[in-house]
């Protein structure tokens, strides 16, 4: 679309309607894209401020609109204004891969270094030395489960641009990037896409370090992966020295990064966790939690075959993997349980399990018990009398409540 003004009246009533109306469009694309409304009845925006509009354009890649607004509005709004609907413009175009843009909004003096982290080194010698390292963790790890963006170099990173990267690393700089907290927090972001070759060009990057800091760095960013099911950067993180069963994970969320993985039902990631030394049981001391996290809350009957096929261990007396699976769906988790034989490996041959079944009002679940031949007996009512019924089939899940 040309943005030139015509010279008839008629003509220039017409070209701005046309320009209000896509306007409206792209901005209206853009916050339903991006999803992050930031307004507030106490701070009232109007939603066609120039800084709205510019970053809503560049978030869809109208690069005519761009051009248009960075030359209309240069006395109004700054090219690295943040818009409190979306984000800045060479956010938002970084993170939808619209390089052109990216281009123009450079040259015309956008900030890419706006929310940069620094490291301290004097600061990482203290942490480590006086134990204080969560704090410092903070500076340059990633959310799991909602990872939000900083700088421009992680939203481009965290969608796997790697010539919006290469480019945003080619820029002028008031900082040194390559010994930043935002320059792993862009790593991290690259390795739960499952951009390899960005990952390693990030690495190639990469300065000096607390030998500590790239330790904890490299195994969080194992977890995450693992997490996001991004299988092949595991190899990559395992050369950098990241380790399988790094006990703080255990220490913290009661399980490694094979439970992280289980817990999303990424099988391909934990046949080759396991391949590479993966303790099955996710610690010595978490008996089944692997197989507990599979089965749980989300139910993933294949990730639960492929734990118990691979050895993972069930307690003849203190597993409750039936109880639990009672009040978490799908149904066929629980025939997986069955086919594979855990109600005959422990004591009580899955007695225990009716009373939560019963409880329930799942008849559906006590006839498939009693199809695989559970059946009333004494351990159930000695455990009902001994512990009470709750304490048994009410016992909280286990889950990943402790995401970094």
């Amino acid at each position: 679309m040309d943005y030139t003004k015509p010279n008839s009246a008629e003509g220039d009533c017409d070209q701005e309607q046309q320009q209000q109306q896509e306007i409206a469009l792209v901005l209206s694309r853009a916050a339903a894209q991006y999803g992050n409304w930031k307004r507030s009845h106490d701070n009232p925006t109007k939603y066609d401020a120039p800084e709205h509009l510019l970053s809503a354009a560049a978030c869809v890649g109208s690069l005519s609109l761009v051009e248009y607004l960075v030359k209309q509005e240069q006395e109004h709004c700054s090219v690295s204004a943040e818009s409190d609907l979306l984000e800045t413009p060479l956010s938002s175009a970084s993170r939808n891969g619209h390089l052109e843009i990216v281009r123009l909004l450079l040259s015309n003096g956008a900030d890419w270094e706006a929310g940069y982290r620094g490291r301290d080194a004097e600061e990482e010698r203290y942490a480590y030395k006086h134990g204080n390292v969560w704090s410092l963790q903070q500076q340059f790890l990633v959310g799991i489960e909602t990872p939000y963006t900083v700088t421009v170099l992680e939203a481009a990173a965290s969608k796997g641009h790697e010539q919006i990267v290469q480019l945003l690393l080619q820029q002028p700089s008031r900082h040194n990037w390559r010994s930043s907290y935002s320059h792993l927090r862009a790593i991290r972001f690259a390795a739960m896409r499952g951009k390899i070759d960005l990952v390693r060009l990030l690495d190639e990057e990469i300065s000096e370090f607390h030998p500590l800091v790239l330790k904890d760095f490299w195994n969080h960013t194992l977890l995450a992966t693992s997490y996001s099911g991004k299988t092949e950067v595991i190899p990559f993180l395992l050369a950098k020295g990241a380790q399988i069963d790094y006990t703080e994970f255990y220490e913290r969320d009661h399980t490694t990064v094979l439970g992280f993985a289980a817990f999303r039902g990424h099988n391909d990631t934990i046949r080759l966790l396991l391949e590479n030394g993966a303790d099955i049981d996710g610690g010595s001391k978490s008996e089944e939690v692997p197989l507990l996290l599979a089965a749980h809350v989300y139910g993933f009957p294949s990730t639960v075959a492929l734990l118990l096929d691979k050895g993972a261990p069930v307690h003849p007396v203190r597993s409750r993997l039936l109880e639990q699976a009672v009040f978490f769906p799908p149904l066929c988790v629980i025939e997986v349980l069955l086919e594979k034989g855990v109600h005959k490996i422990r004591e009580d041959g899955g007695a225990a399990a009716l009373l939560p079944a019963r409880n329930e009002e799942r008849q559906d679940i006590v006839d498939l018990f009693k199809a695989y031949g559970i059946v009333d007996g004494k351990y159930c009512v000695v455990l009902t009398l001994m512990f009470g019924f709750s304490d048994l089939a009410y016992r909280k899940p286990i889950s990943c409540s402790r995401l970094p």
